[in-house]
């Protein structure tokens, strides 16, 4: 499509197959789901009671959902990647300095799990991205062949229909997660992020720029004229490309002193949010509460206290409460 003359080109890491097969993809994802979870609680119920069979098959349900992303979680560290957030339904985890924060929060029904990280800016990006993002399907897939394999030769007890069960489950997880579909809030499956990056990515595509921004950043690297170019491409992009160029700007102008002009940029920063669509903002939300909060701890704010003019602003990596109540900043 166009905007004057100035033709926009969808990036690598948006692109999408044929309509036909993201809809496929959909209905057998759902279909293979919902399959494996009956099959599954049926193959629980042979071992009692009603309600022991339901927990049951809710346990066998969660490890799988947690060993995907446990495998997503081991792959990335593996490959030199900088954990940030690790998500199995409403259970969240959010690195902060020196351990890992716990929160409660349900997050976009679509999903069971995420896991976000920052890959290492000192090795291949491509093959550091397609290895984080395979592991968690190759873990459903590992736990599959064991399990079905176990429950074959107990196939005549409980514990042997069990395994069945839980191994048709992690099959049917595998596949689902490597077929190529999209949430509504704009998430990819592994299988959608794996054919992107077998396409092919380039240096300038925006989720690339705000990876590498962020690793090199996180890698230790002091923001600087390096990070003008990825800013440049984040600007052009998207969303969330510019909102994230406005707050790293505002982020530097605060860490500078310059807290008037930040003030002016966060106001700018507002009136995007105010403009994006109801699924873009639900997408959006974790960041856009960092955002609000000044809390976000990707770049720039470190363990130091930062004082200006004699007051003392952030603390620990955050905003102090006086700093938030006077300048009415939520906590996030």
């Amino acid at each position: 499509m166009t905007d004057g003359d100035l033709a926009y080109r969808v990036p690598d890491s948006e692109w999408l197959p044929a309509g036909w097969i993201m809809l496929a993809s959909k209905v057998a994802r759902i279909a293979l789901a919902w399959s494996a979870m009956v099959l599954l609680f049926v193959a629980c119920f042979t071992i009692g009671n009603g309600f022991l069979g339901f927990l049951l098959g809710l346990v066998l349900i969660f490890v799988s959902i947690v060993l995907h992303e446990a495998g997503h979680a081991a792959a990335a560290v593996m490959g030199g990647a900088t954990l940030v957030r690790v998500q199995v339904g409403a259970l969240q985890l959010h690195a902060v300095r020196g351990g890992w924060r716990v929160r409660f929060k349900r997050g976009p029904r679509e999903f069971a799990g995420l896991v976000q990280g920052f890959p290492s800016p000192y090795r291949p990006l491509r093959q550091q991205m397609m290895a984080t993002v395979a592991a968690g399907p190759l873990v459903n897939a590992t736990l599959a062949v064991a399990a079905l394999l176990a429950g074959y030769v107990l196939r005549e007890q409980p514990a042997g229909v069990v395994l069945l069960g839980f191994g048709a489950l992690n099959a049917a997880l595998a596949v689902a997660n490597l077929l190529p579909w999209s949430s509504e809030s704009m998430l990819a499956s592994d299988g959608l992020q794996l054919w992107r990056w077998k396409r092919g990515i380039g240096q300038d595509d925006p989720q690339v720029a705000f990876t590498m921004l962020n690793a090199r950043s996180i890698a230790g690297e002091r923001f600087g004229e390096w990070a003008e170019d990825y800013l440049r491409v984040l600007e052009r992009s998207s969303q969330p490309g510019p909102i994230f160029v406005l707050w790293a700007r505002m982020k530097k102008l605060q860490l500078d002193g310059e807290w008037t002009r930040g003030d002016e940029v966060m106001r700018q920063i507002e009136l995007q949010i105010v403009g994006l669509s109801p699924p873009m903002a639900k997408g959006m939300e974790g960041f856009i509460g960092a955002v609000r909060g000044g809390g976000s701890r990707w770049l720039f704010f470190d363990d130091t206290t930062i004082t200006v003019g004699g007051d003392r602003i952030a603390e620990n990596g955050r905003l102090t409460a006086a700093y938030r109540e006077k300048h009415a900043v939520p906590e996030v």
